[in-house]
């Protein structure tokens, strides 16, 4: 099938208000890390943000903007459990990855990873030179897919990403009729976005994700 670029664009012109800014505010690799994986299959709003300020509460003395937290600080908190599973009970949320893949040993795992690489803040991670071999590092954590990878390097920075989820399936379905290959959906998004940016000059890749995200989750609400 041909998955034209314009028809993606129309589209966006006649359902979204592309001047909104979608704000990604977090200031430490840590909540990024518990953001991303309590995000995966849940409940942004009602669920995710919540386990964040919880999150928070315990260890940030309630400021999920906090600048000083280090992956060995999230390493440490999880070293004084008697097991990882007591994570669950600190955020009140035992959800699992897949069948059998308890969240808080997602990232743990995540963050074990990072700190071989001695990747420590959202700096370190920024500043990582060979973001290719990082993203295969991320994409070995079991449990752990392309969307969560992507939304992490979104998270933390990253403009020029986005994240295939549900609500961005959709969106592919009710333009083109069915989804695209991800490959084919990044490349939409990077190919929309050029042409966008002529008439909205602060859009960018990331932007647009959370744009298409919103609006299907208020939809979802409704």
């Amino acid at each position: 099938m041909n998955y034209n670029v314009n028809t993606m664009v129309n589209f966006c012109k006649n359902h979204f208000d592309l001047n909104q800014v979608i704000s990604y505010d977090y200031h430490s690799l840590p909540v990024c890390i518990i953001d991303c994986v309590y995000s995966l299959r849940a409940h942004y709003d009602t669920t995710t943000k919540r386990i964040v300020d919880r999150y928070a509460r315990k260890y940030l003395n309630g400021d999920v903007f906090n600048s000083t937290e280090t992956i060995s600080d999230l390493l440490s908190h999880f070293d004084e459990l008697n097991s990882k599973s007591d994570f669950s009970r600190i955020i009140n949320n035992k959800q699992k990855l897949g069948k059998d893949i308890p969240k808080e040993s997602v990232c743990y795992d995540i963050a074990k990873y990072l700190s071989y690489l001695h990747i420590e803040s959202l700096n370190d991670f920024l500043e990582f030179e060979d973001k290719i071999f990082l993203e295969k590092v991320l994409r070995s954590v079991k449990g752990f897919g392309s969307a969560g990878v992507n939304y992490l390097f979104m998270l933390t920075g990253d403009i020029d990403r986005c994240k295939i989820d549900t609500h961005i399936s959709q969106f592919m379905n009710d333009i083109f009729g069915d989804k695209p290959p991800e490959n084919e959906i990044y490349r939409l998004f990077k190919e929309a976005v050029k042409i966008l940016k002529n008439e909205y000059p602060g859009l960018n890749v990331r932007n647009l994700d959370g744009i298409v995200w919103r609006y299907y989750q208020s939809k979802k609400d409704k």
